[in-house]
């Protein structure tokens, strides 16, 4: 009898024992697996960086475009391509050109007869058409597509003034 409560005593303690160390495993590897889980989870924390978007600034326009102004390319250097920054870049010499253009188109219509005058009004509508369907996007590309679709509106935008400025130069 007593060999048997031995037995039944050394057995426990062995049980115990590789418990003990399962236990000790199976908490690492809990460990393990949480701090792998936290590296590919993202933060759900805002980022409060102002890291520009990887060639954001050269997807806006080419430095070659003669429509626009230097100063523009200038602000955009500045914005060291960081993305509110480079918005406010676009909608400042968007402003500019969209005011060239209305003034050329204003002249252009002072000085045509009443055919000419409609003529310039529904080529400058059906214009103004194209290019909103050109440069649309389906909203749903973040900042990235949002400055795409500006830097489009520009382009086309000091484009067009370019043009009408040769024409009214012709006539």
């Amino acid at each position: 009898m007593r060999f048997l409560k031995i037995a039944v005593l050394v057995l426990v303690t062995l049980l115990a024992s590789c418990n003990a160390s399962k236990s000790e495993a199976e908490m690492s590897s809990m460990q393990n697996q949480n701090q792998a889980a936290e590296q590919q989870v993202p933060s759900l924390e805002p980022e409060q960086s102002d890291a520009p978007l990887p060639g954001a600034a050269e997807k806006t326009q080419s430095k070659n475009d003669e429509n626009l102004r230097g100063s523009y390319f200038q602000c955009l250097d500045s914005a060291a391509g960081i993305t509110p920054k480079i918005q406010d870049c676009i909608d400042e010499e968007l402003a500019f050109q969209d005011k060239r253009l209305s003034d050329i188109h204003q002249r252009m219509i002072n000085s045509a007869d009443k055919q000419g005058q409609f003529a310039l009004k529904t080529a400058q509508e059906e214009w103004l058409i194209d290019r909103d369907q050109s440069c649309s996007s389906d909203g749903q590309g973040g900042q990235g597509a949002s400055l795409e679709t500006n830097g489009c509106v520009l382009e086309r935008t000091a484009k067009r003034a370019t043009e009408l400025e040769a024409q009214s130069k012709a006539l």
